[in-house]
């Protein structure tokens, strides 16, 4: 335990401090110490039980008699979660303004016999800002969207894990970029040039945000079988190359329909037509 000295004590020099606690039953304040001597202010109470909830309250002794006792402190006696994990993508429902991210409870609480988890703390910031809180939620809820986003700005997102009396425990940031995701315009893909073992396509560049990286499936046999062969094209930088060039030998003239999705580093959209 840490405490702070008090505010005031008309000039009279703290001679000790008195620190006393409860069973962890909410029943009387049964155990003291006495020789807490300044200029310390901190104290270690072992041995307490795991996971129960206890009690305790702090006094300073003068030459001249004791302060009020200070407000009741309530704390579990456990350790610090585990982080919060994120599921894959944890970022969804992206518009220009507005973003969802979901997490994921901590597989450890502090105590093998539970922890109280009372809530959960999501900080966001933007850019190299420094980052506030924009939620606390009950343990129940594990999703939040956050609207008011500028298009185009780098956002950062953590949430924190938090306990009776502390949020310490807080997540690795995940890291995006605002803005709907891509749209392709109908019939999108072109062919460029195609003989017995090669084939080159070109595509117009989708709505939305810069794109990083490019996935291309090609199916076989019309349409008899799925989409088997993919390539990516990027580097995941922008901007990407809108081409792509495919020797096929030992399949020629025996491409079916080709499909072309986008990813903007936040998650992959389902795949939606074919040309």
């Amino acid at each position: 335990l840490k405490w702070e000295e008090p505010d005031s004590t008309s000039g009279v020099p703290i001679t000790h401090y008195e620190l006393r606690w409860d069973d962890g039953d909410y029943t009387d304040f049964a155990h003291n110490i006495t020789n807490l001597l300044p200029p310390t202010t901190t104290a270690t109470i072992s041995p307490l039980s795991e996971a129960k909830f206890y009690r305790f309250q702090i006094r300073a002794h003068t030459v001249v008699g004791e302060s009020e006792w200070s407000p009741v402190y309530r704390t579990q006696v456990c350790g610090l979660p585990d982080s919060v994990t994120f599921p894959d993508p944890a970022l969804t429902e992206h518009t220009d303004t507005s973003v969802t991210l979901t997490w994921i409870p901590p597989a450890f609480t502090g105590c093998a016999s539970g922890a109280l988890v009372v809530g959960y703390q999501v900080e966001m910031r933007q850019g190299g800002n420094p980052y506030s809180a924009v939620h606390f939620g009950d343990p129940s809820v594990l999703s939040l969207t956050q609207r008011g986003l500028s298009p185009g700005m780098s956002y950062s997102f953590r949430v924190r894990v938090c306990q009776w009396d502390n949020c310490d425990r807080v997540s690795d940031p995940i890291d995006m970029k605002a803005g709907a995701q891509p749209v392709f315009a109908p019939q999108a893909l072109s062919l460029i040039t195609a003989d017995e073992t090669e084939l080159q396509l070109q595509w117009r560049v989708p709505s939305g945000l810069p794109i990083l990286e490019y996935e291309l499936r090609v199916g076989l046999d019309d349409d008899a079988g799925p989409m088997v062969n993919g390539w990516y094209i990027g580097t995941g930088t922008a901007p990407t190359a809108n081409t792509w060039t495919s020797e096929i030998a030992d399949r020629p003239l025996d491409i079916a329909p080709i499909t072309v999705s986008v990813e903007t580093g936040a998650a992959l959209p389902p795949f939606t037509w074919a040309d």
